[in-house]
């Protein structure tokens, strides 16, 4: 169903707050109790149609058949409204636009990042464990992705989502003694859609997603630091890792930036922001590595990373590849690479219902000991 115009009374509401806030727009939409996005918007609605000009200014600009960004100014006739005679012209000129020199930017991006409140300290609660390493991987979310209970296995939406990864890591977080390093893995397929089309990238299909491209991409952030905030209470660091998915191939680089920023002067956080489909992470005499899974098949896949990362593949005894992209848990060998399959965080999709694939939702743990026997502990939890 088409979202509703917005009505002048809304418009003009925007256009006041604008004024009565000196042309803050964060004050202008706190006044009103609105998302400031939102506000941006109703005060580009109310410009497009002139509400920001002067009653006479806008009568020129109607009678001229102009929309408000078209109005810049122009001469008005004045006529003696007794006798119908003109008594003279005026000039008139809109508004300048604020937004136009470079000071004014400036200052509208201060005004902006003003409510981000800055992390707190973390302080940790117990000493870790020297030269272990926790894993915390989650793949395949499809946040956006919708079933009803009555047509797949179990209801999904996006809050189910959001409360699967939740409740699951911290689940993990608990099961896994506090160590030296976190590194939390999204194995892609974050997000069901990669824009606001609403298809598959390569082959175009229409997808059923809930929610606007936008306001998942920030829910997924919201997790993401909602995770990497809970794993510094038991971490000396933490390492953020995304590789892209088929479905979402664009979405882990603005996640990724957007985390950078937010731990810019943290030096108990790392955000891993190479553009590879691929994640490494090699200390001591472990290499793991991974990938989303689709393309190459895990046996190909394992003969490629070996290769690719020869060098820090050889400076490891104890080599691990974690891939997703198939939604069901799986293991396997390949020349001394530890294969696994991650489990998916959705439970089912469209297409899995139309082809009857299990529902196996779930999310994974691992402890890795860097110095003498690689991975010793593995938590394959059901969700």
């Amino acid at each position: 169903m088409p979202t509703p115009p917005l009505s002048d009374k809304l418009a003009i509401e925007a256009v006041d707050a604008y004024a009565r806030n000196n042309g803050k727009g964060n004050l202008a939409a706190k006044e009103l109790g609105i998302h400031p996005n939102t506000f941006t918007n109703r005060l580009s609605v109310a410009k497009s149609r002139g509400f920001h000009l002067s009653d006479g200014a806008r009568s020129a600009m109607q009678g001229a058949g102009l929309n408000g960004v078209e109005a810049k100014g122009g001469w008005i006739h004045n006529y003696d409204p007794a006798t119908g005679n003109k008594t003279g012209t005026t000039r008139w000129a809109a508004p300048a636009d604020e937004t136009a020199s470079p000071e004014s930017v400036a200052a509208k991006i201060a005004d902006t990042l003003s409510g981000v409140i800055a992390i707190p300290k973390i302080i940790m609660g117990s000493r870790p464990r020297e030269d272990v390493v926790n894993l915390f991987a989650n793949s395949d979310w499809h946040l956006g992705a919708t079933m009803p209970a009555g047509q797949g296995h179990r209801a999904y939406n996006r809050e189910i989502a959001v409360d699967r990864v939740k409740s699951g890591f911290s689940e993990l977080h608990g099961s896994l003694s506090p160590a030296d390093t976190a590194i939390i893995l999204d194995n892609g397929d974050r997000l069901h859609a990669n824009d606001d089309r609403d298809v598959t990238v390569k082959s175009g299909h229409k997808l059923k997603v809930e929610g606007t491209h936008g306001s998942n991409l920030l829910l997924s952030l919201e997790t993401a630091v909602w995770q990497i905030e809970m794993a510094l209470t038991t971490h000396n660091e933490v390492i953020y890792q995304s590789n892209p998915g088929n479905h979402d191939p664009n979405i882990p680089q603005p996640i990724l930036m957007a985390l950078q920023m937010r731990y810019d002067n943290n030096s108990r956080v790392k955000i891993e922001t190479q553009e590879s489909h691929v994640s490494i992470f090699q200390r001591g005499r472990v290499f793991i590595s991974s990938h989303h899974g689709h393309g190459q098949k895990p046996m190909a896949l394992a003969a490629s990373i070996q290769h690719t990362f020869r060098e820090l593949y050889g400076l490891s005894d104890f080599h691990f590849m974690y891939t997703g992209h198939l939604h069901s848990s799986k293991s396997d060998t390949f020349g001394g690479m530890h294969w696994t399959q991650l489990p998916s965080i959705v439970s089912t999709t469209q297409f899995e219902e139309e082809m009857q694939f299990v529902d196996t939702s779930g999310i994974y743990g691992a402890s890795f000991d860097t110095k003498t026997r690689g991975r010793f502990k593995e938590i394959n939890l059901r969700l």
